[in-house]
């Protein structure tokens, strides 16, 4: 009987021993998949890594006993560390999506009657939504790269990109940015500085 014929077994038996077999593999796999999360994701805390492994670990049942997962490609520990980072990745993403971002929080406050600081901040209104309204990974590198002034390492490890493809995505994204920010200023009647 291979794990999953196992896991099957024990789902869906209400005997006690079942339950004990239940939480064995729950236990055996806790500690490795969260610090596979904390490792890859340091932002992401224990309480969070470990409310991520219970997802993870509730859907390993859910696919089993829907029997969209039959057989196993690689080892058990394997498969869940991937969907728990799956999981601590999308969860990060929202963090960043939903984040209340106080983006004028570094912009001095200015007065109504002069033009120059006016033009300034509608030009920083205009990148702020331009970048709001891009997609991944380009709104998420940018942000932390601009908002939060993280490194390139840094958001490599948010994203779960290598620092190469990283720096490659950023300078594309910003390459991207500009172009739409040229549209934008134009239509706005604002000079591209």
């Amino acid at each position: 009987m291979d794990i999953l014929d196992n896991i099957k077994t024990h789902f869906s038996s209400s005997e006690t021993n079942a339950q004990g077999h239940i939480t064995a593999l729950f236990e055996a796999y806790k500690k490795p998949v969260t610090g596979s999360i904390r490792t890859i994701y340091p932002a992401i805390n224990q309480a969070k890594a470990e409310e991520i492994y219970w997802e993870t670990f509730t859907e390993l049942f859910k696919n089993v006993k829907k029997g969209s997962l039959t057989k196993l490609t690689s080892s058990l520990g394997t498969y869940l560390i991937q969907i728990a980072k799956n999981k601590a990745c999308n969860y990060l993403r929202d963090e960043l999506k939903y984040h209340d971002m106080e983006f004028t929080d570094d912009f001095p406050e200015i007065a109504d009657s002069d033009e120059e600081d006016m033009e300034r901040l509608q030009k920083f209104e205009i990148v702020r939504d331009t970048v709001a309204a891009m997609g991944f990974p380009c709104k998420e590198i940018l942000t932390l790269a601009l908002w939060h002034r993280k490194k390139t390492k840094e958001i490599a490890k948010v994203i779960n990109y290598t620092e190469g493809s990283t720096k490659n995505r950023k300078k594309a994204c910003m390459e991207e940015l500009k172009k739409s920010l040229i549209e934008e200023f134009i239509k706005a009647g604002l000079n591209f500085k």
